[in-house]
C-alpha cells in the first residue's frame, strides 16, 4: 500500500499538471480566437477543405501544404461547426489536451522534485504553443508522437502486443500528420530492434533468426499495412521534389540554430546565445553518461534504466537518419516548424536523464538545473506572449483590422484591392466565409491590375511608391503593412 505522503504527493502532482495544461490551453484558446487565419491555414481552407476525403488522403494537390490528417480534420470540422478560426483550428486544440495527458504520464514515474518544472518545461515555447492553436500538422504530430512515446515504453517493460499496437498506430497519426514525422518512426523501429539485442531471453534462443522475426512480427504488419496508405502521397511528394525544403549548412547550423531562433520568438536574448551551447552539452553529456552507465552495469543497464534509455535512443537515431538523409540521397536538413517534434523528443530525453542521474548516485542537486531553464522558458513565454499572431505568420495579424477600416472609408462601395501576395489566401478566406461582395477577389499578381486601394508590406510599399501616387490611410504598426489608396 501507498503511504499517505506518497498519495499526497500524487494529488499534488496530478492538480499541478492539471492547472499547468489548462493554463496553456486557455492561452492558446484565447490566441486561436484572436488570430486572423494565416496563410498557410488560408491555402489549406482553399485547396483542401473542399476535396473528397480520398483525394486529401493520395495527395491529388500535392503541395507541402498538405497535413493530410490535419486537412481531413478542417475539413470535417468545416461540415459541422461552420468556417470560422475557432472551427477549423479546434482539432489542434483538442491536440494540446492530448500531449499534456500523455506526457503527465511520461514524467509521473520521475522524482517527485524533478516533476514540477520537467513537466512546465514542456509548454513554455512560445513557438511550439503556436502550432497548437494554429490548424497545422505539427501540433498534431507532436501530441501522436508523445502517445507513441508512452505506449512504445509501456510495451518494452510489459511486452504486451496490444500497447505495440496503439504506438505504431499513433505513429502513423504522427506521419499522416506531418511527413518529418518519418523520422521518429524509423527510429522507433531501429530503437525496438536494438532493445532485442539486450533482451537475453530473445538472444539464448536457439533460432535467432526465428526469434528476431517473432519479436518484429507486430511492427512488420502494422508497416506493412501503413505502407498501402502512405505510398501515394509519399510517391507524389517525391515526384514533385517536396523534400527540397530546408537548409544545406549542416544539422547545427541549420535544424539546431532555426530551432533556437524560432523559440526566440523574435526576442534578442543574451541566453538564446548561448542554448546552442547548451543544448550540445547537454546531449553530448547525456550520451556520455548513457556509456558509462551500460560499462557499469552491462546488460542490466536497459532493464534499470528502460525510459532513459528507449528516449535517448530514439533521439539519437532520429538525428543520425536526418545527418545520413542529407548525405546520401541530398535531401536538406529540416528546419524550422518541421523540425519541431525534436524539442518536446530533447526535454523528454534530458529529463529522463536527470532523472537517472538521480536514481543512480542518489542526490537531487541537479534538478537545480531543470528548475533554472524552466523558469527561465517560462518568463520568456510571458514575455512573448500576445494574443493576435503567430510568429512565423505575424504578418498577418492585422487582416481584420484591414478589412474593416477598408469597409469603413470606402462606405460599403465596390473596391478593387491589390495586395502583396502572401496576404492573398488569408484575406479571400474572410471575403468569402463573410460574404465581403463589395471586395474584389484577391490575386496573386502583385498589382498588375487595376487598383484604387493596395495592402503592402513595407518592401512593398516602398516598391509601390516608386511608380504610383500613394495615400497612406493607415500603417499598421504590429505587423508593419500599409493600407493605400491610389491617388488619380
Amino acid at each position: 500500500m501507498r503511504s499517505i505522503s506518497e498519495i499526497k504527493i500524487n494529488s499534488i502532482q496530478i492538480a499541478f499538471a492539471i492547472a499547468t495544461s489548462m493554463a496553456f490551453l486557455c492561452f492558446c484558446i484565447i490566441k486561436a480566437l484572436n488570430t486572423p487565419l494565416t496563410h498557410d491555414e488560408g491555402l489549406t481552407f482553399f485547396n483542401y477543405v473542399s476535396l473528397n476525403v480520398w483525394d486529401i488522403i493520395t495527395y491529388k494537390n500535392p503541395m507541402n501544404n498538405n497535413h493530410i490528417l490535419n486537412s481531413l480534420m478542417m475539413k470535417m470540422c468545416s461540415a459541422i461547426f461552420g468556417n470560422s478560426e475557432i472551427s477549423l483550428r479546434l482539432p489542434n486544440l483538442i491536440c494540446i489536451i492530448i500531449f499534456s495527458y500523455y506526457s503527465f504520464l511520461i514524467l509521473k514515474p520521475i522524482n517527485k522534485l524533478l516533476f514540477f518544472p520537467s513537466y512546465l518545461l514542456l509548454f513554455t515555447n512560445p513557438f511550439l504553443l503556436d502550432f497548437f492553436f494554429l490548424a497545422r500538422g505539427y501540433g498534431m504530430a507532436i501530441a501522436f508522437m508523445t502517445v507513441g512515446i508512452y505506449y512504445f515504453i509501456k510495451y518494452h517493460k510489459e511486452y504486451r502486443s496490444t500497447h505495440l499496437v496503439i504506438c505504431l498506430t499513433f505513429m502513423l497519426l504522427s506521419i499522416l500528420s506531418n511527413f518529418g514525422l518519418l523520422h521518429f518512426a524509423i527510429a522507433l523501429i531501429l530503437t525496438h530492434n536494438l532493445l532485442w539485442v539486450f533482451k537475453k531471453k530473445d538472444r539464448l534462443e536457439s533460432n535467432r533468426f526465428l526469434s528476431f522475426l517473432k519479436y518484429n512480427v507486430t511492427i512488420l504488419v502494422c508497416v506493412a499495412l501503413s505502407s498501402i496508405l502512405l505510398y501515394q502521397p509519399l510517391h507524389k511528394i517525391m515526384e514533385n521534389n517536396l523534400l527540397e525544403v530546408g537548409g544545406g549548412n549542416g544539422f547545427i547550423n541549420d535544424t539546431l540554430n532555426s530551432l533556437i531562433d524560432a523559440s526566440a520568438y523574435g526576442k534578442n536574448n543574451s541566453f538564446f546565445d548561448l542554448l546552442n551551447t547548451l543544448v550540445l552539452f547537454l546531449f553530448g553529456v547525456n550520451i556520455i553518461i548513457g556509456i558509462a552507465l551500460f560499462i557499469k552495469h552491462r546488460a542490466n543497464s536497459i532493464s534499470l534504466f528502460k525510459e532513459y534509455f528507449i528516449v535517448l535512443f530514439l533521439l539519437v537515431f532520429v538525428v543520425i537518419e536526418i545527418v545520413l538523409q542529407h548525405n546520401i540521397i541530398g535531401t536538406p536538413y529540416i528546419v524550422n516548424r518541421f523540425a519541431l517534434f525534436l524539442v518536446p523528443l530533447f526535454w523528454f530525453s534530458t529529463i529522463l536523464f536527470v532523472d537517472t542521474i538521480i536514481k543512480e548516485y542518489k542526490t537531487t542537486n541537479y534538478t537545480i538545473g531543470i528548475y533554472l531553464i524552466s523558469i527561465f522558458f517560462l518568463f520568456h513565454t510571458i514575455n512573448t506572449a500576445n494574443k493576435k499572431s503567430s510568429y512565423i505568420w505575424k504578418y498577418d495579424a492585422d487582416n481584420k483590422k484591414m478589412l474593416n477600416e477598408l469597409f469603413e472609408i470606402s462606405e460599403g462601395k465596390p473596391v478593387r484591392l491589390g495586395i502583396s501576395w502572401i496576404f492573398e489566401p488569408s484575406l479571400n478566406y474572410y471575403r468569402t466565409t463573410k460574404d465581403l461582395d463589395w471586395l474584389n477577389e484577391l490575386t496573386r499578381d502583385h498589382f498588375a491590375g487595376e487598383y484604387n486601394y493596395f495592402y503592402a508590406t513595407e518592401e512593398d510599399y516602398k516598391i509601390l511608391s516608386e511608380t504610383k501616387k500613394l495615400e497612406i490611410i493607415k500603417h499598421f504598426e504590429y505587423s508593419n503593412n500599409y493600407l493605400l489608396k491610389a491617388i488619380e
